[in-house]
């Protein structure tokens, strides 16, 4: 048995994917019919939750990592990936705030 975690089944292991991936969208659901019913009532557009997934979440990871300065190699490892190269090319994504930063610091805008 596993021990540690935030989030256990109730015979103590660490639940699946597909079942926090229900939890999330039984959340989701709610907070968004919530959400809708309150807007009509407030008489705005609803602001909704987006829909994701468990594994969205590593995706998010590694980008705040990057952003954070972390090293390549440490989120890699993090992740459970053989290869740094891996992960910047499919876990992180532009960061609008990075790359204007990047440009103004290259071209002394």
């Amino acid at each position: 048995m596993c021990g540690g975690f935030i989030f256990t089944t109730s015979k103590g292991t660490v639940p699946a994917n597909e079942s926090l991936n229900r939890t999330i969208n039984v959340i989701v659901n709610a907070y968004n019919k919530k959400e809708t019913i309150k807007a009509k009532e407030e008489g705005r557009k609803a602001t909704l939750m987006p829909y994701y997934t468990m594994h969205s979440t590593r995706h998010t990871f590694a980008t705040t990592a990057y952003r954070k300065k972390m090293r390549g190699l440490s989120i890699s490892a993090t992740l459970g990936h053989s290869s740094e190269k891996t992960t910047k090319k499919i876990y992180t994504h532009p960061d609008l705030d990075i790359l204007k930063s990047d440009m103004e610091e290259a071209w002394g805008v």
